[in-house]
């Protein structure tokens, strides 16, 4: 017997373009691949094995979680994102998979948090439109983290239909974790300039971390501690199923370590590209704007400020541009898709505002 779901994932760059994501797997062989085919107004449009991770399946014991799917298609006007244009069979057995979320009720929303970009006082806007029991992490969480976000592997401990009730997810996050949510949600993240992201970063652990408290930004920008390193590029394009143990257990707390690949930053790119709002620290309140346009009075505080004083050596910003290369580029993109402002669209759209 087959099961699964799909939403439906508009990739809003290109209009018309969109992303079926979901997952299907068989409940009396959970070490089967089972392919899925994806019809628009009843004609076959795409294929693919339902082999791809998929967030929170796991407590299944299908397949480690690999049993998702996305497939990339471009509509017709006439066929639009309404769901009822777009259906998903799985297997030989031909059976259709729910539409789990259709494009109609699209009201979530995922933060993706990047550390240091300015995205604690737009986290603190985007919690005052939303109520507080539809918010994740909730309160309890971030008290019992001392006030910071609880690791990801919190989060996988939530059940399908228990997630279903949250409207705002934010956090410190991979962009593949909003696929944690089983509606599809509009995402939204914001960008720095990465050699100043760095440095911010670097303060905020000798603040919290004892053993650089002692060092000086010099010394600890030369330890090269994963933290410095393409940090951007690595949320937005490396995916949490990679830090995973071969018990299919996330960590609480793992460097990202591993050296990153043009792989990587094409991934990330592309990620970036799907996202629905796109931000710089820089010109944060032009994102705020596009997020709220009937609110023009709008304004945002300062949280986690901190003005830099201790004078860094010429050598340490040449290191750290040398170890964010990647984010470098993908910054010039964030700012082109700031810029080009590509969402027509606002938060109103989604019964939020």
């Amino acid at each position: 017997m087959l099961a699964g779901g799909f939403a439906i994932r508009p990739i809003s760059d290109e209009l018309g373009k969109v992303a079926v994501a979901g997952w299907a797997y068989d409940t009396t062989d959970r070490t089967r691949q089972v392919e899925v085919s994806v019809y628009v107004e009843g004609e076959l449009r795409a294929a693919a094995i339902a082999m791809e991770y998929y967030v929170g399946l796991e407590s299944l014991d299908v397949l480690d979680g690999c049993c998702g799917f996305v497939i990339e298609l471009e509509l017709s006007a006439e066929a639009g994102l309404f769901a009822r244009n777009v259906s998903v069979v799985a297997g030989n057995e031909a059976v259709s998979l729910p539409n789990v979320a259709p494009r109609e009720t699209l009201n979530s929303l995922f933060f993706i948090h990047i550390p240091k970009t300015g995205g604690t006082s737009l986290r603190k806007l985007l919690e005052s439109r939303v109520e507080s029991h539809k918010v994740l992490p909730d309160e309890n969480s971030l008290r019992r983290f001392e006030g910071f976000y609880p690791p990801a592997s919190v989060l996988e401990c939530y059940a399908q239909d228990e997630l279903e009730r949250y409207q705002l997810l934010r956090g410190h996050y991979h962009y593949d974790y909003g696929m944690l949510l089983p509606q599809p949600c509009i995402t939204i993240t914001v960008l720095r300039e990465p050699v100043s992201r760095t440095l911010s970063h670097i303060r905020m652990l000798q603040r919290n971390w004892p053993p650089l408290a002692e060092l000086s930004v010099d010394e600890v920008i030369a330890s090269n501690i994963a933290e410095i390193d393409n940090l951007q590029t690595r949320f937005l394009g490396r995916s949490i199923s990679e830090f995973r143990t071969s018990e299919g257990i996330t960590p609480d707390y793992v460097p990202d370590t591993v050296s990153l690949t043009e792989s990587d930053f094409e991934s990330a790119a592309s990620n970036l590209r799907k996202i629905d709002f796109v931000g710089v620290q820089e010109d944060i309140l032009s994102l705020v704007r596009r997020l709220f346009p009937n609110d023009p009075d709008i304004e945002l505080g300062q949280d986690n400020a901190y003005r830099f004083e201790e004078s860094i050596s010429q050598a340490s910003r040449d290191l750290i541009a040398e170890h964010t290369q990647y984010d470098s580029r993908l910054y010039k993109l964030a700012r082109s898709l700031s810029d080009a402002g590509k969402h027509t669209s606002s938060l109103s759209d989604a019964s939020i505002s």
